[in-house]
């Protein structure tokens, strides 16, 4: 039963780390779509900038 409970923690930590990712991301989309519309450039660079966030973030999922 202990095997049980530590797989349930860290598919429950995955799950966590996926759905924030996901709000991150509809943010990061959300954001691009206005710096399109508004052709923002300084915008659009504060986007592509911050896209190192999500590969870490992508990467510490995946080492799970």
């Amino acid at each position: 039963m202990f095997m049980r409970e530590i797989l349930n923690a860290s598919l429950h930590e995955i799950n966590v780390d996926i759905i924030k990712m996901g709000t991150m991301l509809e943010k990061a989309i959300d954001q691009t779509i206005t710096a399109l519309v508004k052709r923002d450039i300084a915008l659009a660079e504060t986007i592509v900038n911050g896209d190192d966030v999500f590969d870490a973030l992508e990467q510490e999922i995946e080492s799970k």
